[in-house]
């Protein structure tokens, strides 16, 4: 009974401490500066497109979208955010503050699993509100049988496994299959990573750089250089002695060292 208890406290505080919980890529940045996938903007541009993630019931990480997170910072892009099913409400409002303080980012977002109806509520308060939400993922969707082509005006792609029979009704812009994966395996696929770094590129595209021309700039000189005055060299006054400091020594005789013979004595 005492081994049947400590099971399932540890099962229980695995399944408490994995909700909610976020960790910080401090690499992620570096990393982008030297992308793995062929990227035809530049950091500047590409640090202005943000990808929020939604985890569903996969509290445990068996799906590694942690580690979907860290792959997409190597293919150039670092602004991703990842957090679970319950931090809808706070992932609006980060929706709204990187919108105010950036008004030429560009947003995605993606849901894994059983967080379908979440995501799907997100993205209609963001096009209601009018944040500039470029499209929106879904892998392996559940609880949600529509046709988001009529119902979401915005581009959407759901990611599917072979097997998984969750969301069969649910369709959008793109509907793709990726072989030979199961529930977990298909967000760190590669054919994954690389379906969403394009919908991130095209997001890109969308970025607007605002022009530097209208940017006051000041001159190079505050006034014109003073033109020197002309000197004539027989009017110079040699320095007074007192300024010999400022000579060569053997310039003047009287600081003209002697050499000093010093006799030797020859043999008898």
């Amino acid at each position: 009974m005492t081994a049947k208890l400590w099971v399932a406290g540890l099962a229980a505080g695995l399944l408490v401490g994995g909700v909610g919980c976020v960790s910080c890529n401090n690499k992620g940045f570096s990393e982008s500066l030297h992308p793995t996938a062929t990227c035809e903007y530049p950091p500047y541009v590409r640090q202005k497109v943000y990808l929020f993630m939604m985890n569903g019931l996969d509290v445990l990480e068996f799906a590694g979208m942690l580690d979907l997170r860290d792959k997409l910072s190597k293919t150039g892009y670092p602004k991703v955010y990842y957090a679970q099913r319950e931090d809808k409400e706070w992932y609006y409002r980060e929706l709204r503050r990187v919108v105010r303080d950036d008004p030429s980012a560009r947003v995605l977002l993606l849901g894994y699993g059983a967080c379908t109806d979440r995501v799907l509520a997100l993205a209609r308060d963001s096009i209601r509100d009018q944040l500039p939400l470029d499209g929106v993922i879904f892998i392996d969707p559940v609880g949600v049988d529509c046709d988001l082509q009529t119902t979401l005006p915005t581009h959407t792609m759901i990611i599917r496994s072979p097997l998984w029979v969750g969301g069969t009704g649910l369709s959008g812009t793109e509907n793709i299959t990726v072989s030979h994966t199961h529930h977990y395996s298909v967000p760190n696929h590669p054919s994954t990573v690389e379906f969403i770094h394009r919908l991130m590129s095209e997001s890109a595209s969308r970025v607007r750089i605002e022009s530097t021309d209208n940017i006051p700039r000041l001159p190079l000189y505050d006034k014109p250089l003073p033109t020197p005055r002309p000197i004539d060299p027989a009017t110079l006054l040699p320095p007074p002695p007192e300024w010999t400091f400022l000579k060569p020594p053997c310039r003047y005789p009287s600081m003209v060292i002697e050499p000093i013979v010093i006799p030797i004595a020859t043999p008898q």
